[in-house]
């Protein structure tokens, strides 16, 4: 299957009263998100999904520029492909105001499918919706803060994680690469996939972590490459390791959070197009 990151260049810039004994300084930060949609050209779907971002920044922040690029999920990994960036020049309101651009306000979201589920952290929050240290919207804002999730949901919005749905199995043993389960998982196993076990400890009481490749199964043993463990008594579980994408089912605002606001993006580059000198 496959996915787009869209990933959004942000900016602000401050805006001191007392020149003084301070000066103006911009700052700058990404904010990423998945979907399924393929960004051939400039996909217009993505610049309703930017305004209904831009329309919760002060009106020192601005989304300046974008960055797409797809993705092939295969397995437990993300190969990458074709990207591209472009610049844009979505201001945020100027009735709004923020002295502290780190203020940001975490979003819980969960997966329509799956029991999988994520945070998404939005910065550059305005202080009008900040009191006493927590998220307190006014009724405008409770009523923008629907409109971006509407969108997040509606426009093929999602998240890429391990699958959850992945039956777990009890894990017996393990000497050396093979390990004895209690039964092969209801989801099937097949010889080239990867699983990752939790919670499994070896004889030393030392955690027995990472996926490993699936390279024999006989019944209920099944032996994987890269593994060199000895556990002896039953430990833990053992799940397929296989990543999906997840589209949006719910997504809800919780609470502050502070996160940087690093140096700004004059012009942004991915990091495969950066030279070493």
């Amino acid at each position: 299957m496959d996915v787009t990151r869209l990933t959004n260049i942000m900016q602000v810039t401050t805006t001191p009263t007392d020149l003084a004994r301070a000066r103006q300084h911009t700052g700058g930060w990404s904010e990423s998100f998945w979907t399924s949609l393929n960004p051939s050209a400039y996909n217009p779907l993505w610049l309703i999904q930017q305004n209904k971002r831009a329309n919760l920044l002060p009106g020192s922040a601005a989304i300046v520029g974008f960055r797409t690029q797809i993705y092939t999920i295969s397995g437990n990994k993300l190969l990458p492909g074709g990207a591209s960036s472009g610049r844009q020049g979505l201001p945020g309101q100027p009735s709004l105001g923020t002295d502290l651009p780190q203020v940001a306000l975490m979003f819980n979201c969960a997966s329509v499918t799956s029991p999988n589920n994520t945070r998404m952290i939005l910065r550059g929050m305005p202080d009008t919706i900040m009191s006493g240290g927590e998220y307190q919207p006014t009724p405008t804002f409770a009523g923008l803060v629907t409109q971006f999730q509407n969108s997040m949901i509606g426009m093929n919005f999602g998240f890429v994680g391990r699958d959850l749905a992945q039956a777990s199995v009890r894990v017996l043993k393990i000497v050396v690469n093979v390990i004895s389960l209690e039964q092969i998982p209801a989801t099937g196993l097949n010889v080239g996939d990867f699983i990752r076990l939790h919670r499994v400890y070896d004889d030393d009481f030392n955690p027995v972590k990472g996926a490993f490749v699936v390279t024999a199964i006989a019944g209920a043993n099944i032996t994987v490459q890269g593994l060199n463990a000895s556990v002896s008594e039953p430990s833990g579980t053992l799940r397929r390791d296989v990543l999906s994408y997840f589209p949006y089912g719910a997504i809800q605002a919780v609470r502050a959070v502070v996160k940087k606001v690093g140096r700004p993006f004059e012009q942004y580059r991915g990091r495969r197009s950066k030279t070493r000198a």
